[in-house]
């Protein structure tokens, strides 16, 4: 005769759900490290592309592009100069096959939106910004590849023209100058609105001006995304630990959070006369 199996005890069931939970507890770092690892291989193949675009727009023009302000000195009487862009973005549509884009009326490109913090759908944005010049802040003579047109001290505006690797190479070098990195982000405002006291914030897109600090940013430091009005200032990501980065000679390399404020500028300044280390490959 037949026994019967009895059913599971109220104990037993307990027992494989916390293995299940605790299983799926140890899993879940795993997975999440491993969602992360592709999204950032992602995000170095975006600045690989665009990186390719800023070189065939340098092979056509012989200089890196810049974003303009428009008619500087902005004073009556003066005219937009005809081969100058809004931003390096808009410079470099035609050499991304998205020569249809105008500034006038934007879409979303995914090629410049960092796929570890939003997609396509948060509409026409950009997430990647360069360094300013470091003699903004520091008042040492350094400048920055994509920091755009500045007015020197005999008045004359410099680097309208933007800067080729002819210069660069025959100063610290391509391969030791960073050309784009990411620009830093509050979270809450990766889908909502702008930030609060910024009149364009840091949610802003790729065919804005250069004010506002939208395409440069302090080029002092590297930090992790974080809620704070400061972060609409700053080179930063949501990326843990490390930031890909895009260097002059189209390299992409990985440079961590930790890396000494006193080495960052000199990687953002083609011509400081230094080489330094920059990072892990």
């Amino acid at each position: 005769m037949k026994r019967r199996r009895g059913a599971f005890t109220l104990v037993e069931v307990l027992v494989v759900i916390s293995i299940i939970g605790l299983v799926a507890g140890l899993l879940m770092p795993a997975v999440q490290s491993s969602r992360e690892a592709a999204r950032r291989v992602r995000c170095s193949s975006n600045l690989r592309e665009i990186g390719l675009g800023l070189a065939s727009y340098h092979e056509t023009w012989g200089v890196f592009p810049v974003s303009d302000r428009g008619p500087w000195p902005p004073w009556p009487g003066t005219t937009a100069d005809p081969w100058s862009h809004p931003t390096f973005y808009t410079a470099m549509l035609p050499y991304i096959e998205q020569g249809n884009q105008t500034p006038a009326s934007p879409q979303s490109i995914g090629l410049f939106l960092c796929p570890t913090r939003r997609g396509p759908d948060v509409g026409p944005k950009a997430d990647y910004a360069a360094g300013r010049h470091p003699d903004d802040l520091l008042d040492n003579g350094w400048k920055s590849i994509l920091g755009g047109p500045y007015v020197a001290s005999d008045g004359q505006v410099r680097m309208r023209g933007g800067v080729g690797l002819n210069a660069i190479g025959g100063s610290d070098g391509s391969s030791n100058t960073l050309l784009l990195s990411h620009k830093a982000m509050s979270p809450s405002f990766y889908y909502g609105p702008w930030a609060p006291g910024i009149a364009t914030g840091d949610n802003g897109g790729w065919a804005g001006p250069l004010e506002n600090f939208e395409l440069v940013r302090d080029p002092r430091s590297f930090v992790r995304d974080v809620d704070s009005y400061y972060s609409a200032f700053l080179i930063g990501s949501s990326h843990p630990a490390v930031m890909p980065s895009l260097f002059a000679d189209g390299s992409v390399r990985s440079l961590p959070y930790t890396t000494s404020r006193e080495i960052i500028p000199r990687l953002w300044a083609w011509n400081d006369g230094g080489i330094v280390a920059a990072g892990s490959p």
